[in-house]
């Protein structure tokens, strides 16, 4: 048996949070904010838990690293973890930095445990976001 902690994360309110300007600037600015939330930052959230680039581009289940990013990109991010307490721990430091950093940005994260062999990790994702 295998245990995993599946993370989604993601932003909601994009169109409001980039359009809340009539200001081209802005708007670019703002974007650029949501972009650098689910994927930047994600990535420098990991490294700060010493979790080296290398692991995000491994499979978990086959390595000895503590998580894989399976993707970060358009507002959402979805991460494995090889338990719920670094998880959590990532989550701490992201929402510290995205609330520092991005005020205003509404960052969703939400976790649930699997078994590798016993569960789809597509299905255990579906229910996640259906969350």
């Amino acid at each position: 048996m295998t245990q995993f902690t599946v993370t989604v994360v993601d932003t909601t309110g994009k169109q409001n949070y980039i359009f809340s300007s009539n200001r081209l600037r802005e708007n670019i600015g703002a974007s650029y904010l949501l972009s650098q939330s689910t994927r930047e930052w994600v990535e420098e959230t990991l490294l700060k838990l010493d979790i080296p680039k290398k692991s995000q581009e491994e499979a978990i289940e086959n390595s000895q690293f503590n998580a894989e990013l399976i993707y970060a990109a358009g507002g959402n991010a979805l991460l494995l973890f090889k338990s719920r307490e670094i998880a959590l721990r990532f989550t701490h430091i992201l929402s510290k930095t995205v609330l520092e950093e991005a005020p205003g940005v509404n960052l969703l994260v939400a976790h649930k445990d699997f078994d590798w062999e016993s569960n789809n990790l597509s299905s255990e994702v579906e229910k996640l976001k259906k969350r």
